[in-house]
């Protein structure tokens, strides 16, 4: 089974709908998916990768061998502002 991370995103989205034709994919992303994109694939984890149980269960659930890693924050002044906040 293939972990995709950034799943929920515009690039892993896609990603996993070419996997998936041939592969077992479980995608997994932070963010809830967004209900009107129409998603071709599941199952979706929603998961920060930050989270250690939280990822731990990830690969408990699932028998994952490969994993492709497109998690990023696409609004790095967003994210800074946050982690300013929070400090």
């Amino acid at each position: 089974m293939i972990l995709v991370t950034g799943g929920n995103g515009f690039i892993g989205r896609n990603i996993c709908a070419a996997l998936q034709t041939r592969h077992e994919v479980v995608a997994l992303d932070k963010t809830r998916p967004d209900s009107r994109v129409e998603r071709n694939f599941a199952p979706m984890v929603q998961c920060d990768l930050s989270d250690e149980d939280a990822l731990a269960a990830v690969f408990a659930a699932h028998s994952i061998d490969t994993i492709v890693h497109l998690a990023a924050v696409a609004q790095t002044l967003l994210n800074l502002d946050e982690t300013i906040t929070k400090s």
